[in-house]
């Protein structure tokens, strides 16, 4: 018995899917730095920014109603979550730690750093970079598993080097900030227990305690317009939300020293801006050169006049690190199937490129059994490996109804997975460009989506 005969997925349901993904759809984000610092003789780190599993979209009130019988589904608020699933988290050493959702859609891991784990002390032999991946396996609340997914790489870092730095050093280009990467910014003060966070809300930014974003970090030139390159000390950026876009006004970024006493240090634009270093952000506009982004006592982020006998006030201090959001996204296509299980490790999709009228997909943890999908055409899957999948190009006579992305210069058609009646976004595109004029003028004519 063939895959599409065991497994029905219609291109109606597809074509439904891709227009309008929301309401179906399980989307699992996992949020975490992208450096950690060793942990030296006694001490007990945590991770700057506390790793934490994001889950949205309608799909997974489903899949509890399927697989919890008699459970109510109820249109839930986009930060609310049913009960019935939790998730252990494990960073490779011993037995991982539970992450509760207790009815949100998010919940947070401390993660104890240790020196008695070679990955995290100094007991470490080897000179080279130490990398280690977070995996999440999430269940249901009979210990039922829905699946495993795996962050990106997190470096494991020494402390952080008095010394200037300069690119010019291979080890400090992993350790600088770069334009246009996400960070996330964290603030400790005298006046909170704990460290507050920078959170985009919507279309503005707050504090929280809970709560972290990664923020895109973009040099600014004097035009308003984005620049490329390492973020120096003294550079003028903006901090923008990658989901809404909304974007704060342009401020520079300024090196803060000092424990205590800390002070905002003058100088040229010399030394690039590093990893868990402390940092303030000073106004540019005309008038405002003495006011800094600043965590208010209500959790408000504020203009503030931060600077008193050549102090700065710790409200406007802030560690900055690198970010990483690894995203799945996934749906169950055929609901009338009892078997929903997600395959032992998700796919995922780094490349698509088109050689000698063959797509390839380049990857990892591809399975003999997965199709792909072009918009809401299957196409005859090769599989090559566990890492590269082929098929030949369709018609694109047949791709003519598929929803798709259309502006001036080419249309996108989503590229998807299919695994025993599951679907898996692949967030890759094939492009069709105006050099195939007449085909183009038509799919310009079909339903644009986003």
């Amino acid at each position: 018995m063939t895959h599409a005969a065991e497994f029905q997925i219609t291109r109606e349901r597809m074509r439904d899917y891709l227009r309008n993904p929301g309401p179906v759809e399980c989307r699992l984000t996992i949020s975490h730095s992208r450096v950690v610092q060793k942990s030296y003789r006694n001490e007990r780190r945590f991770f700057c920014l506390p790793p934490t599993v994001t889950l949205e979209g309608g799909g997974w009130q489903q899949l509890c109603m399927f697989m919890i019988p008699g459970r109510v589904w109820y249109q839930a608020s986009s930060t609310e979550m049913v009960s019935g699933i939790y998730g252990v988290i494990n960073n490779g050493c011993g037995d991982g730690e539970r992450l509760e959702f207790k009815g949100k859609n998010y919940a947070q891991a401390k993660m104890a750093i240790t020196s008695d784990h070679p990955r995290f002390g100094t007991s470490e032999k080897s000179s080279k970079p130490t990398f280690f991946n977070l995996t999440v396996t999430l269940l249901k609340s009979h210990d039922e598993l829905i699946g495993c997914f795996k962050s990106d790489r997190i470096k494991v870092i020494s402390k952080k080097p008095k010394k200037k730095l300069s690119i010019k050093n291979s080890d400090c280009k992993a350790l600088v900030i770069i334009s246009g990467s996400t960070v996330a910014l964290s603030c400790k003060t005298k006046t909170f227990s704990t460290t507050r966070f920078m959170f985009a809300d919507g279309t503005h930014f707050v504090g929280s305690a809970e709560r972290w974003s990664s923020l895109e970090i973009c040099l600014v030139d004097e035009t308003g317009r984005f620049e490329d390159g390492y973020v120096y000390y003294n550079n003028v950026v903006t901090l923008r939300d990658p989901k809404t876009g909304h974007c704060h006004p342009p401020v520079r970024i300024c090196r803060v020293e000092g424990k205590e006493k800390m002070k905002v240090m003058p100088g040229g634009n010399e030394e690039p801006v590093c990893q868990l270093y402390k940092c303030a952000f000073q106004f540019t506009e005309r008038g405002k050169e003495h006011l800094y982004l600043a965590m208010g006592s209500q959790n408000e982020i504020m203009e503030y006049d931060a600077i008193k006998d050549g102090q700065l006030s710790d409200a406007a201090v802030w560690t900055i690190a690198s970010s990483s959001d690894t995203e799945f996204r996934f749906f169950y296509a055929d609901q009338n199937k009892a078997c929903h299980t997600l395959p032992t490790h998700i796919p995922v999709v780094h490349k698509l490129f088109i050689q000698n009228n063959t797509i390839f997909l380049e990857g990892d943890n591809f399975d003999r059994n997965m199709i792909i999908w072009i918009g809401d055409v299957p196409v005859t899957t090769t599989f090559r490996h566990t890492w590269l999948l082929t098929c030949p190009m369709p018609d694109l006579r047949s791709l003519q109804s598929c929803p798709m992305a259309v502006d001036e210069e080419c249309a996108q058609i989503q590229v998807s997975l299919a695994y025993r009646g599951i679907v898996f976004a692949t967030g890759q595109v094939l492009q069709i460009t105006r050099g195939e004029k007449d085909l183009y003028e038509r799919f310009a004519m079909q339903v644009v989506i986003q």
